[in-house]
């Protein structure tokens, strides 16, 4: 359940060490992790963001539980990335199609979300490397905001057992 890696934002990131690694695929959390929970488009800042890690050398994929029609203009939006919605997160089954797919493997794949459990625990699910962002916006589906309390609490223990973790080297 524990992410690899923790960032405030995803601009946060430093992409070009994860492509030294040997990482070739981002998937991004479309809702709350690139923009605000129900857009339906991205900012030039995400847009730029995007295009800054294809120079790179990386492939994107943006992931979403929402709609397909929802989602529709931001596949159009920037050549080369690919958009999976409706994706059911946090089971892997449409995100492990895909890699297959197109023969990635998750070993080279990173999954940026701002949710445990839906993103991060999809990633860890996968085998794929996990970074954990802060929420963008606090306007949330339903669910997400009963499930954000239980997360507090669980980042809370993860967190001070990394701290342990890295006292006791």
């Amino acid at each position: 359940m524990s992410p690899h890696l923790f960032a405030d934002d995803i601009s946060d990131i430093d992409f070009e060490q994860l492509k030294e690694a040997g990482y070739e695929l981002m998937i991004l959390d479309f809702d709350n992790t690139l923009e605000p929970w129900g857009s339906d488009e991205l900012s030039n800042e995400r847009e730029l963001l995007i295009r800054r890690i294809q120079l790179i050398g990386m492939k994107v994929v943006i992931i979403s539980n929402g709609k397909r029609k929802r989602l529709r203009g931001v596949d159009a939006f920037i050549q080369g990335v690919d958009v999976i919605p409706e994706a059911r997160k946090p089971f892997p089954y449409k995100t492990r199609r895909y890699l297959s797919k197109r023969g990635i493997k998750t070993y080279h794949t990173v999954i940026i979300g701002d949710q445990l459990f839906t993103d991060i625990l999809m990633g860890n699910l996968l085998g794929c490397f996990t970074i954990k962002v802060n929420p963008i916006s606090e306007q949330e589906f339903f669910w997400t905001r009963l499930m954000r309390k239980l997360e507090k609490l669980l980042l809370k223990f993860i967190k001070n057992k990394t701290v342990l973790e890295e006292m006791k080297r």
